[in-house]
């Protein structure tokens, strides 16, 4: 076993020197394992899967912590798991200004499975429509459907959360957990700013995957008028451009995303649109 750990070591350091060679050093990424459980599976494989389509990249576990070596300037997505836990997936839109986060891990046979499968429809429903609309702008009839199943779903979740709670990671999984949380962006602005405090204490329960709740915050904010921390809110003008909802203290809303697991805003805004003219941001109220 050590001879094996020697040669591993060994292997690590060698490609990360020839990276380095052609001026392209890894980043050492690392950071927790939490669970909300309470238990947490003594061993674990921690990988990344990057956008430029080179071979998955493996790390180590050792404990309640993650190593892993990402390239800079690529979005990789890592994920840690075993035969029998799963976790919510971390986006490292650039290792060399992203935060490493803490991974939450979670036991895969969720004790709510019929719930997890109901709310992971719910999700995928609302994006379907959600894609339909936007293929389709001037179809008022299917506007109406949207805004009729939006109300049903909210309806539905509203009934889960007062049974269930808040659904949770170790309650339904990931995907499930993003297909409630994807419902409720979509709810009555009053429905949803009464779960926020909800998302935020699962949040602290290491149940919550942090850039949702980072928009979820924002969203909140803007329908009550106020300027928005994380610059996730956007709005359509009427020829097409994408346009920035005014952030709270602008100069350092990278520092506040990059602590949620958001990528920059110069980023998200290249995604958003190629050339979108941005709102002058306003100071949030005293």
């Amino acid at each position: 076993m050590m001879k094996l750990q020697l040669l591993g070591a060994t292997l690590l350091a060698s490609a990360c020197a020839a990276a380095a060679a052609n001026g392209v050093a890894p980043v050492h990424f690392s950071g927790k394992i939490v669970s909300a459980a309470n238990a947490r599976p003594q061993k674990l494989a921690v990988f990344a899967d990057c956008q430029d389509g080179r071979a998955r990249i493996q790390g180590s576990t050792d404990g309640g912590a993650y190593r892993i070596d990402l390239p800079p300037g690529i979005t990789c997505v890592m994920m840690l798991g075993e035969q029998t836990w799963d976790s919510d997936p971390q986006v490292v839109f650039d290792a060399r200004t992203a935060l490493p986060l803490p991974m939450r891990v979670y036991p895969r046979q969720v004790p709510e499975p019929a719930l997890a499968r109901e709310l992971f429809e719910m999700g995928e429903q609302d994006s379907a429509m959600r894609h339909a609309v936007a293929a389709a702008p001037g179809d008022a009839a299917l506007q109406q459907r949207l805004a009729r199943d939006d109300g049903a779903r909210s309806r539905r979740l509203a009934q889960i959360i007062a049974d269930k709670g808040w659904p949770t990671h170790s309650m339904v999984g990931a995907p499930a957990a993003r297909g409630a949380w994807l419902v409720a962006q979509h709810a009555p602005a009053q429905d949803l700013k009464r779960w926020l405090a909800l998302m935020q204490d699962a949040a602290r329960r290491h149940e919550m995957n942090l850039p949702n709740l980072a928009t979820s915050v924002d969203r909140v904010l803007v329908n009550d008028g106020k300027p928005q921390r994380y610059g996730t809110q956007f709005h359509a003008r009427a020829d097409g451009t994408i346009v920035l909802r005014p952030i709270e203290d602008a100069a350092h809303v990278d520092a506040r995303r990059y602590g949620m697991g958001l990528s920059s805003l110069a980023q998200n805004l290249a995604v958003m649109a190629p050339a979108p003219q941005r709102e002058a941001a306003r100071p949030a109220a005293n």
